[in-house]
């Protein structure tokens, strides 16, 4: 699938170092995956991944995680997404 916008960007969640990707595409749907700089094949560090959904520019949904990352939602209203109505939900 093509996404129309994929960024990368380091960021701290979790107090650890992270690398996090995100993607969305133009029919409103999406994805993100935060990995810790120390995450390995055995299950240590952090990794997480799930799904985005958007209406317009507002993301409405999310799934793959219990609770989205508040790195996520920073990440996807710097890039002028609309991510209040999750962010309040939290």
């Amino acid at each position: 699938m093509e996404y129309g916008r994929e960024w990368k960007e380091k960021v701290k969640d979790y107090n650890t170092d992270c690398e996090l990707s995100i993607g969305y595409n133009y029919n409103g749907s999406g994805y993100f995956e935060l990995v810790s700089d120390d995450a390995d094949n055995l299950g240590n560090g952090i990794y997480e991944t799930g799904g985005l959904w958007f209406e317009g520019k507002e993301l409405i949904d999310y799934d793959g995680v219990f609770e989205i990352p508040v790195s996520v939602l920073d990440s996807l209203e710097s890039k002028g997404l609309d991510v209040k109505d999750i962010r309040e939900s939290l």
